[in-house]
């Protein structure tokens, strides 16, 4: 099992941890009781055994990996599945059916409201109805939505958040992100302070930000939605190629990545595309040869636009080493200062719980009882202060 990777903040909208689920059983099914776990480990081992008894026959060469040896299984599957978000209401989605096998890249293309980004919750397990729908061979997800989510604190921090530090996979996370220069122009570097819900960065930092957490968990399945759409023709192809592409890190950690996009000039790297109707149903699947050559969705977005020109080797600034963790000790106190009146919001979301009646006749007596502490004894000295 690969190392586990992802936002997966609080599930963070970013991220997202779920359960282990056998191969036949749909998202919502509770989990195996000790004795079919204990059976499954069990035909685990034999399988292993086996497996490791047949790599002697082998005729392995020079280039063949372990995942060569075997044919791509199915991680995601649905078979007439439909999804919605009112058990009252008709699902706003039907009729899906499709099947993702691991350690490819599967992009979701549709006009707006088709039903995409409800399509990933549906993958996710977070939508209230859904039926149809199952996934295998994986424990945790990273999801990348298209609103970053980001906390209070450290450019680290909103990286790494809370996982262990790899100092060189954070490196290669960050210059897969194209956030060095960025890095390198902020005065504590990746100790910078980025605000509430990162409002000291832009929105382009923002969703790169997010998406180098959603990479740096290392999760074996990465849901994005549409977080590249902001970027500049540069940054984009720079982070595309980086992450996503033939030789980029996730493709080359053998992740499956499910990739919510209308970027035309990217379809054809995808391994498989799922092209979804405005009716909630499938309009059409397949490689991008297939689907170039029909008269559909994908083909007339492939007739109608633009040719793509890719940036110029060398055109980027490359950074080696950027301005890292060199805070002083007086920068950490300005740091833990600034953190320590907590952030507004907070307070902002405990007061309308609260109520404003009972905050103001809550802080009413908070300031008697401030008044009467302090005004017995002032009140004596002032007293003291006369008789003499």
């Amino acid at each position: 099992m690969r190392q586990s990777r992802g936002d997966t903040g609080p599930s963070n909208p970013s991220e997202l941890t779920l359960g282990m689920i056998s191969e036949e059983s749909p998202l919502n099914s509770p989990q195996p009781n000790e004795g079919k776990w204990a059976s499954i480990g069990k035909a685990k081992a034999i399988a292993e055994k086996q497996m490791a008894m047949s790599f002697n026959d082998l005729d392995m060469g020079d280039d063949a990996t372990l995942a060569s040896l075997y044919e791509k299984s199915d991680c995601i599957v649905a078979e007439n599945a439909s999804c919605g978000w009112d058990k009252e209401k008709n699902p706003t989605l039907t009729d899906l059916n499709f099947r993702i096998k691991e350690g490819t890249l599967t992009m979701v293309v549709g006009p707006v409201s088709s039903g995409k980004s409800t399509l990933l919750r549906a993958i996710l397990g977070e939508i209230p109805v859904s039926e149809g729908l199952r996934r295998s061979f994986y424990t945790e997800v990273a999801y990348c939505s298209q609103v970053a989510w980001l906390v209070n604190g450290t450019f680290r921090d909103n990286v790494i958040h809370g996982s262990d530090f790899d100092e060189e996979w954070y490196n290669k996370v960050i210059a897969a992100c194209d956030l060095e220069i960025d890095i390198a122009n902020m005065a504590l570097g990746d100790q910078t302070i980025v605000g509430s819900k990162g409002m000291g960065l832009s929105g382009g930092q923002q969703q790169r930000v997010a998406l180098a957490r959603a990479v740096y968990f290392r999760r074996s399945i990465v849901v994005i939605d549409d977080v590249l759409c902001g970027l500049d023709a540069s940054t984009e192809d720079h982070v595309f190629e980086s992450v996503f592409g033939d030789q980029g890190l996730l493709r080359d950690t053998d992740t499956t990545i499910i990739f919510v996009s209308n970027a035309v000039h990217r379809l054809h790297q995808a391994d498989h595309i799922i092209a979804m109707g405005t009716d909630g149903k499938i309009a059409e699947q397949g490689t991008f040869d297939e689907l170039s050559k029909m008269d559909g969705y994908v083909g007339n977005m492939t007739y109608n636009a633009e040719p793509h020109a890719p940036a110029p080797k060398g055109a980027r600034p490359a950074i080696k080493k950027f301005n890292q963790s060199l805070v002083t000790e007086k920068e950490k106190e300005e740091i833990a200062e600034e953190l320590a009146g907590g952030d507004a919001t907070i307070y902002a979301y405990y007061i309308r719980t609260f109520g404003w009646f009972k905050w103001t006749v809550f802080c009413f007596f908070c300031a008697l009882y401030g008044f009467g502490t302090a005004f017995p004894s002032k009140f004596s000295s002032r007293i003291s202060d006369n008789n003499h």
